[in-house]
């Protein structure tokens, strides 16, 4: 069984992919981190601001499901949207 997925990048994700949305196609029972794992692969740049030192998923990372935010073991399926962006951080008060 095959399903897509449409995917929203924000910010300096988007950059890096060279298009807001793009859409992808999966085999079988997919989560997100299978989903993160496929992009990472397509676009390397994306590794550093995925993943950290350890190949667990970036706190900073912030990965939407049709507008919930999810965890990297959270399932995927047939239609669903994943947006990914990243948490400002740093700056002053």
């Amino acid at each position: 069984m095959s399903l897509t997925v449409e995917l929203r990048f924000y910010a300096h994700l988007r950059d890096i992919v060279g298009q807001k949305t793009i859409e992808r196609s999966f085999a079988g029972e997919t989560t997100v981190r299978d989903v993160l794992d496929e992009l990472v692969e397509e676009f390397p740049e994306l590794a550093d601001h995925v993943f950290d030192e350890d190949e667990a998923l970036r706190t900073t990372l912030v990965v939407r499901k049709d507008r919930s935010n999810v965890s990297g073991d959270e399932s995927v399926t047939d239609g669903d949207s994943l947006a990914l962006t990243t948490q400002i951080v740093g700056g002053r008060v």
